[in-house]
C-alpha cells in the first residue's frame, strides 16, 4: 500500500466516496495524496472542527469553501491559496442589520485570493462588499447574488448596474434580485457573458423589445430564465447561441388554458443541447398541450436532455397525443441522453417505449407520466434501452396486456377473466432483460397505498431490486 503511486490512489477515492476520509488514515502516503479529494469541497462547520494547529494543512487544499459570512473571523489566521470558489451566506432576516464592510474586511481577506473565480452572497450584505471583492480578486468571473424579500434597500439597480459596468472580467452571472430594462440591456451587450441565470425577475416583452444591441447575448451559451408567454417569441430572437435552457413560461390568465404557439418559435433554438422547459399556468388546473407544440421539439436534433414539466399545483395534459406521434417526435433526437415528460398523454401506450429504443439508444434517464404494462413488451427485442439507468413512471398494469389477450381471444373471455394477468415477478423479469443496466426504478404513485393497483407496483419495485 505504501509504493501506490498517487493517481492510483486518488482513482481509489474516487471510487470510494462515503469512505473517503477513513481511507486517508491508512498512512502519511495516503493522507498527502487524498487529502486534495476529501477536501476539495468543504463547509466551514467541518473546518471549525480541526484543531486549531492543523487547520493551515486542510485550508492549503480547499477549493470550494461554504461560509456563513458572520463566522468568517473563526479562519482569519489562515491562507486559503487554492480557493477558486466561495459562497457567503448572511442573514435572511427581515430588515436585518448587517455589519458595515469596514468591520468584517479584515475577516474576509484570507478568503478573497486573487485566483478566486467565483463568488456566491446570500442574503441581506453591505453592497461596498461587492467593490471590495472585485478589487482582491481581478480574475473573478463569476457571480451570484440570491437576495430576499425585500431585497436589501442598499443593494439598488443603480448599485448593482455600475458595478457590473466596472467589472468587465464576468462571465457568469446570477442575480436572484429584481432587474431593470437597463440592466438587462447590458447584459445582453457583454460580448463576454456565457451564462446568466435571472431566478426572481420575470421577463415581459417590454424589456426584451427595448435591447438597445442588434447582436445580444453574442456567445451566451448557459441561460435560466422565467417569462410571460407572449415574451417567449421575442427571447428566442435574442438568445440564438444559447445551448442549455432553463425556461419558466408564465401565464397570468386565472382559468384552464390551451398551450397555444407557445412552443412554435423553438425551431430558432436549433443549437440547444439541454430545455428544461417549466410551464407556470393557474395552480390546481390543467393546461392542454396541442400536438403541433410538441411536435415543433422535432428541430432540436442536438438535444442531449429534455426536461418538460408544470409548476407545483399544475399539471399538463396532451389528450391527443398518440403512439404514433411520439414516434414522429423522437425520430429526429437520437442524441437524446435524459427525458423527463411530465405530460398526461392517455392515448400514449407502453409500445410507445419500443419507438424511444429505436429513436434514442443511448437513453440514460426516462421519465414518463400515466401506467406502464411491461408485458406488452415481451415480444420485442432485447434490451429495449441498453443503456438506461433510471426509470421513473406514475405506475405499472396489468391493462393493456389484458386488452390485447381479450381482442385476441374475444370469444373465449372478457374483460373481467383474470387468467391472463401476468404475476409481479414477470413483471419485475421483464424490466430486467428490457433494461439490463437499470439502477434506479420508481414508481411515484405507490405513495398512495390504499389503492390495490398501486401494491401491485410496489411489489414490482420491490422484486426488481431483490433480482439487483
Amino acid at each position: 500500500m505504501n509504493n501506490l503511486p498517487p493517481e492510483i490512489i486518488l482513482k481509489i477515492l474516487d471510487y470510494a466516496d462515503s469512505e473517503r476520509s477513513s481511507l486517508l488514515r491508512i498512512n502519511s502516503h495516503w493522507f498527502q495524496c487524498g487529502i486534495s479529494v476529501v477536501w476539495r469541497d468543504v463547509r466551514c462547520e467541518r473546518l471549525a472542527k480541526i484543531a486549531k494547529n492543523r487547520q493551515q494543512i486542510y485550508a492549503s487544499v480547499i477549493r470550494s469553501f461554504y461560509a456563513n459570512g458572520y463566522k468568517v473571523n473563526a479562519f482569519r489566521h489562515l491562507a486559503f491559496p487554492k480557493l477558486t470558489q466561495l459562497q457567503l451566506i448572511f442573514s435572511f432576516q427581515w430588515r436585518s442589520r448587517f455589519e458595515p464592510l469596514k468591520i468584517v474586511e479584515s475577516n474576509l481577506k484570507p478568503l478573497l485570493p486573487s485566483g478566486l473565480h467565483t463568488i456566491s452572497l446570500s442574503g441581506y450584505f453591505d453592497p461596498d462588499l461587492l467593490v471590495y471583492v472585485r478589487l482582491q480578486c481581478p480574475q473573478l468571473r463569476g457571480l451570484q447574488i440570491s437576495c430576499p424579500n425585500p431585497p436589501s434597500p442598499h443593494l439598488t439597480p443603480e448599485f448593482v448596474l455600475k458595478f457590473l459596468r466596472s467589472s468587465p472580467t464576468l462571465s457568469e452571472i446570477s442575480l436572484g434580485i429584481m432587474i431593470t430594462g437597463d440592466i438587462f440591456d447590458h447584459l445582453a451587450e457583454r460580448g463576454n457573458l456565457r451564462e446568466f441565470f435571472c431566478t426572481k425577475q420575470i421577463v415581459d416583452t417590454y424589456i426584451l423589445e427595448k435591447l438597445n444591441t442588434s447582436s445580444p447575448f453574442p456567445v451566451l451559451r448557459k441561460l435560466k430564465i422565467s417569462v410571460m408567454e407572449d415574451a417567449f417569441p421575442s427571447l428566442t430572437d435574442a438568445v440564438q447561441s444559447v445551448r442549455e435552457l432553463d425556461l419558466t413560461l408564465v401565464h397570468d390568465d386565472d382559468t384552464n388554458v390551451q398551450a397555444n404557439n407557445v412552443l412554435r418559435d423553438v425551431f430558432k433554438l436549433a443549437g440547444l443541447r439541454e430545455l428544461i422547459l417549466t410551464i407556470h399556468y393557474n395552480p390546481m388546473c390543467s393546461t392542454v398541450i396541442d400536438n403541433e407544440e410538441l411536435m415543433s421539439l422535432r428541430s432540436l436534433s442536438h438535444l442531449v436532455m429534455l426536461n418538460i414539466s408544470a409548476s407545483w399545483g399544475s399539471f399538463l395534459r396532451a389528450p391527443c397525443f398518440t403512439d404514433r406521434d411520439f414516434a414522429q417526435l423522437f425520430t429526429n433526437l437520437a442524441h437524446l441522453q435524459h427525458l423527463h415528460l411530465n405530460i398526461s398523454m392517455p392515448k400514449r401506450t407502453t409500445v410507445s417505449l419500443v419507438a424511444l429504443g429505436k429513436c434514442c439508444p443511448s437513453l440514460r434517464t426516462l421519465r414518463l407520466t400515466d401506467a406502464l404494462d411491461m408485458m406488452v413488451l415481451q415480444s420485442e427485442k432485447v434490451p429495449l434501452l441498453p443503456k438506461l439507468e433510471k426509470l421513473t413512471i406514475d405506475t405499472f398494469t396489468n391493462t393493456e396486456s389484458r386488452i390485447r389477450f381479450v381482442r385476441k381471444y374475444s370469444l373465449a373471455c372478457s374483460l373481467f377473466d383474470f387468467s391472463c394477468l401476468r404475476s409481479p415477478h414477470q413483471h419485475a423479469f421483464q424490466i430486467q432483460r428490457s433494461f439490463p443496466k437499470l439502477k434506479w426504478l420508481e414508481a411515484i404513485m405507490i405513495l398512495d397505498s390504499m389503492d390495490p393497483r398501486l401494491d401491485f407496483s410496489a411489489r414490482i419495485v420491490d422484486i426488481w431490486k431483490s433480482l439487483n
